[in-house]
C-alpha cells in the first residue's frame, strides 16, 4: 500500500489542476493517468477552447496560468508578430502536443507523483469515507493499493465514484423531474433552438449525447499524412455526404451564410458578452424569447407540443447531416477557402465533425475492453470519413483534390498513428450530489437580471447549453433528437459546492462527473469550467486537510473565502475583471454569492446610495443572524429586493456602519465583542470616516464583518 494526502484519479485537465494545487499547497499528492498522456481532451485534439470569456479575463488561477503558458510558448518560439502567435488567439487555441507539454511542465512539483496507465477497479469504504483504492495496470504491471485522506475523481466517466458506490445517473431525465423545458426526448426547430417542435415528449431515457474523435488536420505538405483505409471500411456510410452536396450549397447560399459560427456566441469576445449583458439589463431582453415565456408554468408552456404524430420520424444518418452541422467546414475544405473555426497554429485545424450518433450509449458503464471496441468504431468512422472524401469515385475530382490538401498532422500523436489517444466523451455518468445543477440554474431568474444566485457557489459556467445529437432520428423542420444550442437563453451561472460532493461520501470530490441534470450539464461540460472545478477540488482538499477535517464537512463559506483570496471567480460581472488589483475584488466576489447584486454589473467604484445601503445592511444582519428558517436566507430572494435604480443620497462609511448596527438591533442581535463590530470591520479596512463610500468599499466592510465575527 502507498499512502498520500490526496489521490486524484484521472489526468484530465481538471484532474491535473486539482493535483497541482494540492501539491503546491505542500500535500503529498498522487495523480493517476489512464494512459501515458496528461491533459485529456485538451491534449488529444480539442485545440479550440470553448468559452465565451477572454483568456485575459480572470476565472481561476491555474486556468489563467495555462493560457499564459500557451501565449508564452507561441510568442517565444515564433515571435509576437508571427502568424502562430496570432492564431493561438491569446492562448485559447493550441496544438495538442503544446498543451500536453504544458501539462507535463505543470506537474513538475516535488510533492506530486504521477502514475501512468492505471485505472481504478475497487474501493474500500468505512462509513462515509473512502479508505483506499486498488489500481490495475494497462501495462500488465502489479496492482497498487492507494490510501489517501482525500480522493478526487477527475475522470470523464466518473469511474472512481462508481466503484466507490456513489449513486449516479446516465442519460436524460424526464421533463417532469426538474421541470426543465429541454429535458428528455426533444426536437427543436432548425431555425430557432428555443422553439420545441412536435415529436417532443420530454420522456427520459438512458441515452447519452454523441461522441467523436477531434482529429488534428494539417495542410502543410511536409507535415501531413493522408490516412489509409481503415479496417471494416464501408463506403455506403458516407455516400449521403455527396448526395447532399448540391443541397448543402443551396442551403448555405440561400441564407447568405459565410461563417456559420459568426452568429453564435462561440465567436463572442468578453467585451461582446458584456455588451449583451448590458442590453439585457437595459430591458431589451434576449432575442426571440421573452420573459413571458421564460417563466411560464409547464402545463401552460406555449412551446410544448401536444400532438407528437404531426409528421413521421425521418431517418438520420449516424453522423448528423453536414448540411446543418458542418457545412461551412466542407465549403472551406472543398471550395478553396479555409474553415476558420477550428484553425490552430502551424496550418492545423481541430476537426469537430463526425459525431457517431447513437453508438455511445453503452460506453459510460462498459468495461475497458468494451470501451476500446466503442472507441475503435469511432476512430474508424472518422478516418473512413476522411479517406472517403480523398479517394472514393463518388466524390467529384475537384472535391477530392481539395480534401487531399488536408491530412493527419504528422507531428501529433506520433505514438498513436497520428490519431488522438482520447475519445471525446462529452457526457457519461453524473453523480448524485448534495446539490444538483439544472437547466434553471443557467437561465435568467425571475425578477433578476442574472441567473439564480447560489449561496455556496464555488465556480462559474457561461457557455451556452449545448447538447449534441442523442438519437439518430429527426423530424421535418427539426434537428436530431436531443440536440440544442441555446445561445440566447443561457446566461453566466454559479455552480454550488454540493454539486461536486457526493451524497454519502465525505472525503471524495467529483469535479468532472458532476451532479447535474442532463440539460444543466451542457453548460458545465467544457474544459475551462472543468478546470476551474478541478482547481476548486484541489483547494478544498488542501483546505480541509489544513483544518483537520474532510471536504464533505468543510464549511462552504470557509472554502469560498479561500477561493476569492487566491483569485477564483465565483460570479461573472461584465463591468470589472477579477484580475483587477483592487482591495474590493474578493469582497465583491464573495458577496455575489450572498444576494448583494441583482445583475451582471457590480459597479464597485460607484457611490453607495442610501436605498442600496439599507438593503445591504438588512442582508448583512440576516447573514450574521444565521437563521436557517428565515426566508430571506435565500440569496436569490435577497437580490430580488435590491433597488433596481440607485437612490438619490450617497452614504458615508459612518452612515453605513450605523445602518448595519440598526439592522442588527432590529433583529434582536447584539455584537458580542468590539473585535467583531461593524465599526471595527470598517476600521480594519480604513473606511470609518464621513467620506463618500463606494459600493466596493462597502462590500469590503461587510466582507470583513461576515468573515471575522461571532454574533449572537
Amino acid at each position: 500500500m502507498v499512502s498520500y494526502d490526496v489521490a486524484v484519479i484521472g489526468a484530465t485537465p481538471g484532474g491535473v489542476m486539482a493535483a497541482v494545487h494540492a501539491a503546491r499547497a505542500g500535500r503529498e499528492t498522487c495523480l493517476v493517468a489512464l494512459n501515458d498522456h496528461l491533459g485529456g481532451m485538451m491534449a488529444s485534439g480539442l485545440g479550440v477552447t470553448d468559452t465565451l470569456l477572454s483568456p485575459r479575463k480572470a476565472r481561476a488561477p491555474l486556468l489563467d496560468e495555462f493560457f499564459e503558458w500557451v501565449r508564452t510558448h507561441y510568442r517565444e518560439t515564433y515571435g509576437d508578430t508571427s502568424e502562430q502567435y496570432r492564431n493561438c488567439n491569446a492562448g485559447l487555441f493550441f496544438e495538442p502536443h503544446v498543451a500536453e507539454g504544458i501539462f507535463e511542465e505543470m506537474v513538475d512539483v516535488p510533492a506530486l507523483t504521477v502514475r501512468r496507465r492505471r485505472y481504478p477497479v475497487s474501493a474500500e469504504r468505512e462509513g462515509s469515507r473512502v479508505r483506499c483504492v486498488t489500481l490495475e495496470s494497462f501495462a500488465d504491471e502489479p496492482s497498487v493499493l492507494v490510501d489517501a485522506s482525500v480522493f478526487i475523481d477527475a475522470t470523464y466517466e466518473g469511474d472512481l465514484a462508481a466503484i466507490a458506490g456513489i449513486p449516479y445517473r446516465v442519460g436524460r431525465e424526464s421533463r417532469e423531474e426538474y421541470g426543465e423545458r429541454f429535458a428528455g426526448r426533444v426536437f427543436v426547430d432548425t431555425e430557432n433552438d428555443a422553439s420545441l417542435r412536435p415529436g417532443t415528449t420530454g420522456e427520459g431515457d438512458d441515452a447519452v449525447q454523441s461522441y467523436n474523435y477531434r482529429l488534428c488536420l494539417c495542410s502543410d505538405p511536409d507535415n501531413r499524412r493522408n490516412p489509409e483505409k481503415p479496417d471494416g471500411y464501408d463506403r455506403r456510410e458516407y455516400l449521403w455526404i455527396v448526395k447532399s452536396w448540391e443541397e448543402m450549397v443551396a442551403y448555405l447560399d440561400e441564407r447568405g451564410i459565410e461563417d456559420g459560427m459568426a452568429a453564435g456566441l462561440r465567436s463572442r469576445t468578453s467585451d461582446a458578452l458584456a455588451d449583451a449583458m448590458t442590453r439585457w439589463m437595459e430591458g431589451d431582453g434576449p432575442p426571440d424569447v421573452g420573459d413571458e415565456n421564460r417563466w411560464t408554468r409547464l402545463e401552460d408552456d406555449p412551446y410544448r407540443p401536444v400532438d407528437p404524430i404531426e409528421t413521421e420520424s425521418l431517418p438520420c444518418p449516424a453522423q448528423t447531416s453536414l448540411l446543418e452541422r458542418s457545412g461551412t467546414e466542407l465549403l472551406g475544405l472543398f471550395q478553396g477557402g479555409d474553415f476558420e473555426w477550428g484553425k490552430l497554429p502551424n496550418d492545423k485545424h481541430d476537426l469537430n465533425t463526425c459525431d457517431l450518433v447513437g453508438e455511445s450509449d453503452a460506453y459510460p458503464e462498459a468495461d475497458w475492453d468494451e470501451r476500446e471496441e466503442i472507441a475503435k468504431r469511432h476512430r474508424d468512422y472518422v478516418i473512413g470519413f476522411l479517406y472517403f472524401l480523398q479517394n472514393d469515385d463518388a466524390v467529384p475530382s475537384r472535391l477530392q483534390e481539395r480534401a487531399r490538401k488536408w491530412g493527419l498532422a504528422a507531428d501529433e500523436f506520433e505514438d498513436n498513428d497520428n490519431v488522438p489517444f482520447q475519445l471525446y466523451v462529452r457526457e457519461a455518468r453524473r453523480i448524485k450530489g448534495r446539490e444538483t445543477f439544472t437547466e434553471h440554474d443557467a437561465l435568467l431568474a425571475e425578477g433578476l437580471d442574472r441567473a439564480p444566485i447560489n449561496e455556496t457557489a464555488v465556480a462559474i459556467a457561461e457557455y451556452p447549453l449545448d447538447a449534441h445529437d442523442v438519437r439518430p432520428v429527426r423530424r421535418t423542420g427539426t434537428t436530431a433528437d436531443g440536440r440544442f444550442f441555446l445561445t440566447e437563453l443561457t446566461v453566466p451561472s454559479q455552480i454550488p459546492y454540493g454539486c461536486i460532493v457526493p451524497e454519502d461520501a465525505d472525503n471524495l470530490l467529483v469535479p468532472m462527473a458532476i451532479s447535474a441534470s442532463h440539460v444543466g450539464f451542457q453548460t458545465i461540460r467544457l474544459e475551462p469550467t472543468w478546470i476551474q472545478l478541478g482547481e476548486v477540488a484541489g483547494i478544498a482538499a488542501a483546505e480541509s486537510l489544513e483544518r483537520g477535517t474532510v471536504p464533505g464537512t468543510l464549511d462552504p463559506t470557509d472554502l469560498q473565502r479561500r477561493l476569492v483570496e487566491v483569485g477564483n471567480t465565483l460570479a461573472f460581472f461584465a463591468d470589472f475583471d477579477a484580475k483587477t488589483d483592487e482591495a474590493w475584488v474578493p469582497a465583491v466576489q464573495f458577496l455575489a454569492t450572498k444576494g448583494f447584486f441583482r445583475g451582471y454589473e457590480a459597479r464597485p467604484e460607484a457611490p453607495l446610495d442610501e436605498n442600496t445601503a439599507e438593503v445591504w445592511a438588512r442582508s448583512t444582519a440576516t447573514l450574521l443572524a444565521n437563521a436557517p428558517d428565515d426566508s430571506t436566507r435565500d440569496a436569490t430572494e435577497r437580490a430580488r429586493v435590491l433597488p433596481s435604480t440607485p437612490g438619490n443620497n450617497v452614504e458615508s462609511a459612518r452612515e453605513f456602519i450605523d445602518d448595519v448596527r440598526q439592522a442588527c438591533k432590529g433583529r434582536g442581535m447584539r455584537i458580542i465583542s468590539d473585535d467583531c463590530s461593524p465599526r471595527t470591520a470598517a476600521d480594519d479596512c480604513g473606511l470609518s470616516g464621513a467620506d463618500e463610500l463606494s459600493r466596493g468599499d462597502a462590500c469590503r466592510i461587510v466582507y470583513r464583518l461576515l468573515t471575522s465575527t461571532d454574533s449572537a
